[in-house]
């Protein structure tokens, strides 16, 4: 069955972890709404037999409304689950949009009051959801969310521009810059600073900084831990890219240690 973007099944026999999963029958219709048959998958723990399993279809790392278009686009349905239509305010997710509360000593995250309208257009009102205060979207000195994060996006375009004409490391300045938004300009898991992060820090190793490519690829798992809470094929990756960066920069430590003496 399919509620919302996530496909549902039960498992046929109890499934160990780390197992491989086949997902759909032998017919292209079987798995129905676009669930290919035999997909692969692997469980991150131990099932039983007639366990619900959840397969979402898109990247969850994506704001409410993209997911949305997204899932309109490719699957012609509208998502129904707790994460895409409960209270933005309350969302695990929210925080994917979210800018800093200027309220002083406030500390929460202005989110968009109208959730059908996208931050970037500037319409309506922001809300904070720790204080409640409201804000324009836009202002005319280009402070308020909606030029921020337009603003933000403009910046990232551009960094992304100058990778695919100069390469990673040329763009990494661009990219640092995005990514140092946060947390005084964007939440430090807006989609913008997360977009960021991984040609940050493709162009940091490729320019020799493996201490701060780590730093970009940690930033990155944490983010995903916050959002999705629970393991996936990509924090997977995240975490082997991670382990490759450490071990990198400990076989770099004694000649780096050596040229200090």
């Amino acid at each position: 069955a399919v509620s919302g973007g996530v496909a549902r099944c039960r498992t046929t026999r109890d499934v160990a972890a780390g197992e491989e999963l086949t997902v759909g029958g032998g017919g292209e219709t079987e798995g129905g709404w676009g669930l290919r048959p035999r997909s692969p998958s692997f469980a991150h723990r131990p099932t039983t037999t007639l366990s619900l399993l959840q397969v979402p279809y898109i990247n969850l790392y994506e704001p409410r409304r993209t997911r949305a278009a997204q899932l309109a686009e490719s699957k012609h349905f509208i998502c129904a689950c707790a994460r895409c239509v409960g209270p933005l305010a309350s969302a695990r997710d929210r925080h994917l949009e979210a800018v800093p509360c200027r309220t002083r000593g406030c500390g929460g995250s202005l989110l968009p009051a109208c959730e059908a309208a996208a931050p970037a257009e500037g319409a309506g009102e922001w809300e904070c959801d720790s204080c409640g205060a409201r804000v324009p979207a836009s202002t005319p000195d280009k402070r308020g969310p909606a030029n921020v994060v337009a603003a933000a996006e403009a910046a990232l375009a551009a960094a992304m521009a100058t990778l695919h004409t100069k390469g990673s490391a040329a763009a990494a300045p661009a990219l640092a810059a995005v990514a140092g938004l946060a947390p005084a300009t964007l939440h430090p898991h807006h989609v913008l600073v997360f977009d960021s992060l991984m040609p940050l820090a493709n162009g940091l190793r490729k320019a020799g900084d493996v201490a701060g490519a780590a730093k970009a690829v940690a930033s990155l798992i944490a983010a995903m831990d916050a959002l999705v809470g629970v393991p996936t094929a990509e924090l997977g990756n995240l975490l082997e890219y991670l382990t490759d960066l450490l071990a990198e920069r400990a076989a770099r430590s004694p000649a780096a240690l050596a040229t200090r003496l």
